[in-house]
């Protein structure tokens, strides 16, 4: 009887085909990562592990996320699949009063784990306040974008209020859902500016931008010039939270003012309305 063929003699284009089958778990792809660097098996698992779970990268603001998008787009498996990148533009409040304070604790009390809740939230703080203090935000997201710019693909950015599957997400509070509280902000025009400056600076081509999720209680941050981002498309899905109306929320006529300005190379705008359902939306070319 013939000794069974080992994985790791298998030819190159075999092993590559192997990885490639969808029944395989993100748990498998990695196991086989672990198995060898011979005959492309790290390889082709890294590729695959790329292709479908690095396609698209979402960050929250802290230095621990922003990292790992560095080194996930260095990596010459990874980074090559990355084609959008998402980042939450909420932000935490951390000047309560003691009311609140005691408010936001009797609910945290009220749930399991709530030490641990507790602790997540004093990281994020503690991680926004050093990363704004310290002004090195864009030059980090800069080098991910520098090793992204390799691939020469293009890339389509998001700002939104959600942080589901972000990076480093386990190491800071988050609550379910943030739209309308009080101890939140909207740094809508803060996080593009970062993002489109670092992409600028990365000199990636960003095909394009979307603003989407809820909005309220929005910080009022100076837009910059977005025009080196050559930005052709931007969507704007927006929805207010806490409010029966869009014309409630202060600053959002600036906001979007702002935008339109500074993208002086937008061709294509499009409006979703995610009152009446995800994919509605009305789309109108600009006039060349």
């Amino acid at each position: 009887m013939d000794p069974a063929t080992s994985f790791s003699s298998l030819p190159p284009e075999l092993v590559t085909k192997i990885c490639a089958d969808p029944d395989l778990s993100k748990e498998d792809l990695i196991a086989l990562r672990l198995t060898s660097k011979s005959q492309g098996i790290y390889l082709s698992a890294s590729k695959e592990l790329g292709k479908r779970y690095f396609k698209k990268i979402n960050l929250v603001y802290t230095r621990y996320s922003l990292q790992a998008f560095v080194e996930i787009c260095k990596n010459p498996a990874f980074g090559p699949a990355v084609r959008a990148v998402g980042f939450s533009y909420a932000r935490f409040l951390p000047d309560w009063s003691v009311e609140d304070n005691k408010a936001r604790l009797a609910e945290l009390r009220s749930r399991r784990g709530y030490l641990d809740n507790i602790r997540l939230l004093v990281n994020r703080r503690d991680e926004e306040e050093e990363l704004k203090n310290l002004g090195d935000a864009e030059d980090i997201l800069a080098a991910a974008f520098t090793s992204l710019s390799h691939w020469r693909r293009p890339l389509s950015l998001t700002v939104s209020s959600s942080e589901s599957h972000a990076l480093g997400l386990e190491r800071i509070w988050s609550p379910e859902y943030i739209g309308g509280d009080p101890h939140w902000a909207c740094d809508v025009i803060g996080t593009i500016r970062l993002l489109c400056h670092a992409a600028t600076r990365g000199t990636c081509v960003v095909q394009r931008l979307r603003v989407y999720g809820f909005v309220w209680n929005l910080v009022d941050s100076s837009c910059g010039s977005l025009s080196k981002a050559q930005l052709s498309e931007l969507s704007l899905s927006i929805r207010v939270a806490g409010f029966p109306s869009i014309a409630q929320v202060a600053g959002l006529d600036d906001m979007v003012t702002k935008l339109l300005k500074n993208a002086v190379h937008l061709k294509t705008l499009r409006l979703e309305n995610l009152d009446l359902d995800d994919h509605y939306y009305l789309h109108r070319p600009f006039q060349e």
